[in-house]
C-alpha cells in the first residue's frame, strides 16, 4: 500500500544508567563522512573521525571557536535520504598540527531520516 506522506525513520536512544543505548545497532555515521553543522547560528562542515556508543568525534573544518556545552544542529545526506540530528559539544581540543578543533559530540537522542524531495512520489 502506497503512502502519500514522506518516508521518515527515527532512531531513538534510551538512557539506562549513565550510557545511552541505541534502539538500533546500525552505526549512523562512518569515518571521513562530511557533516553540515550549525553551531552558535553559524553553518560549518565537520569530518567524522569516529563514532562510539555514546559519542561522535569530528574535526571541525572552520575557523569557528566553539565552546563546551554549545548546542549543535547537524545534517547530512545518506543515499536518497536527508538526515538531521541535534546534540551538544561534550569536549573540544585544538590540534597542534593543523590547528583544527576536534569536537566530542554527545550521541544524538533522535536521528531523523527523510526521503529527499526529488525521490518522493506525487
Amino acid at each position: 500500500m502506497e503512502q502519500s506522506s514522506p518516508s521518515t525513520l527515527q532512531i531513538n536512544v534510551f538512557l539506562t544508567g549513565h550510557e545511552p543505548v541505541l534502539a538500533c545497532a546500525v552505526p549512523l555515521f562512518h569515518e571521513k563522512q562530511i557533516l553540515n553543522l550549525k553551531i552558535k547560528g553559524i553553518e560549518c562542515e565537520a569530518q567524522v573521525l569516529y563514532e562510539s556508543r555514546n559519542k561522535i568525534v569530528v574535526s571541525l573544518e572552520s575557523d569557528l571557536v566553539p565552546g563546551n556545552g554549545d548546542a549543535v544542529e547537524g545534517s547530512l545526506q545518506q543515499g536518497n535520504y536527508l538526515c538531521s540530528f541535534q546534540t551538544k559539544i561534550l569536549n573540544l581540543e585544538l590540534t597542534l598540527r593543523d590547528r583544527r578543533w576536534v569536537l566530542e559530540l554527545a550521541y544524538p537522542v533522535t536521528f531523523k531520516r527523510s526521503l529527499s524531495q526529488q525521490f518522493r512520489k506525487s
